[in-house]
């Protein structure tokens, strides 16, 4: 398990970089620190702030401050790290001495260390899935939505998957875990061509290379290949959570590219193409909640539906947050501008009012 997240996820995916200041949760500037960035990587100016969510310059409306620039690849790398480590601690000393280390972490990374405790789970002699959600919920009952989806890719094609989701305690679990086995999937089945995008210390990436390979994995369909519930892989109904995952997965073989990422959701059936979107919107997100900044601007540039898609992702990955750690999602999102902070509240509260954690056609969303 432990050689697939590395090597398949942060080793292939992401550039090996200094992971240090520029990586910690985002303290509201004084003034500015550096120019415009990217959709990828977030801007510091404010104009995305009004294309993002038709932010006027009404009385009383706040701007959004100049904002450091990001780098996704690195915060990406950074919380990959914390759940390789807790993974091999638990594996190797128990899930207390886990819990112990993650409690010392920033809470920025504590669902990430947590998680990697999560994909441990089934390594102990004896462990039963049964039991999966009362034990995460004593050790980290904030994010046990997630926790799901690690154990879902810590699985990997076991002749027990079936079996093991059948035993969760919950619906929301059980998705979730097919969510996790959809981003392993996607990552088994795009194969060693993932490395092209990956970045060389102090060497930009080859556009033109991960464009071909945005290219290629849309051709190859991985929303609908990798989540086929008609071939026996993914039991039916659990379709757009799976695909949920390969969007995820998405994201890091594109080195944390948006833009090619959402190329790559391509699909014959629109339906897993927009829960892949959605997946895209999550990943860009959920790790960094103190930066928002940067899933507003890729929103910036997507039309209608691309858009809609993307967004629901970004509502899932703030409510999670919010039922998390509502108070420290409350400060990092005075990082934006008061209309898009706005916005990342009703989508946070829109996607509490979805009829399950991945229905897309009851969780809709349409730009103001």
């Amino acid at each position: 398990m432990r050689a697939w997240w590395t090597a398949l996820l942060f080793v292939v995916a992401c550039s090996k970089s200094d992971s240090g200041d520029k990586n910690k949760p985002a303290e509201l500037p004084k003034e500015s620190a550096g120019g415009s960035g990217t959709a990828a990587t977030g801007s510091g100016g404010s104009a995305a702030a009004g294309s993002a969510v038709g932010s006027g310059s009404a009385v009383g409306e706040t701007q959004r401050p100049p904002l450091p620039k990001l780098d996704v690849p690195a915060r990406l790398e950074e919380v990959g790290t914390k759940f390789d480590d807790s993974l091999a601690l638990a594996t190797k000393s128990g899930s207390q001495a886990a819990k112990d280390k993650c409690a010392d972490l920033e809470p920025l990374y504590q669902p990430f260390c947590s998680s990697g405790m999560a994909a441990a789970f089934l390594s102990k002699k004896g462990a039963a899935a049964k039991d999966f959600e009362p034990t995460m919920t004593k050790l980290d009952p904030a994010f046990v939505p997630v926790h799901c989806q690690s154990l879902g890719f810590a699985v990997e094609d076991s002749p027990k998957l079936a079996a093991i989701a059948k035993d969760l305690a919950t619906d929301t679990c059980r998705a979730s875990f097919w969510d996790g086995h959809g981003f392993f999937r996607a990552l088994s089945a795009a194969g060693a061509p993932t490395g092209v995008c990956r970045t060389e210390e102090g060497k930009a990436p080859d556009a033109d290379a991960c464009a071909k390979q945005a290219e290629a994995l849309a051709k190859a369909d991985l929303p609908a290949t990798s989540c086929d519930a008609k071939k026996g892989r993914i039991p039916a109904g659990m379709e757009a959570a799976c695909a949920h995952g390969v969007g995820r997965s998405l994201v890091f073989m594109m080195n944390a590219d948006a833009k090619h990422a959402i190329a790559a959701c391509a699909s014959k059936t629109p339906a897993l193409a927009d829960a892949c979107i959605s997946g895209v919107g999550f990943v860009m997100t959920f790790p960094m909640p103190d930066r928002t900044d940067v899933a507003f601007d890729v929103m910036a540039g997507l039309e209608t539906r691309t858009k809609a898609a993307f967004a629901r992702g970004v509502g899932r990955a703030l409510a999670t947050w919010k039922h998390g750690d509502a108070k420290n999602l409350s400060n990092w999102l005075g990082a934006l501008s008061s209309s898009e902070r706005r916005e990342a509240d009703r989508l946070a509260d829109l996607h509490d009012k979805c009829a399950s954690y991945y229905d897309l056609d009851k969780c809709e969303w349409q730009p103001k």
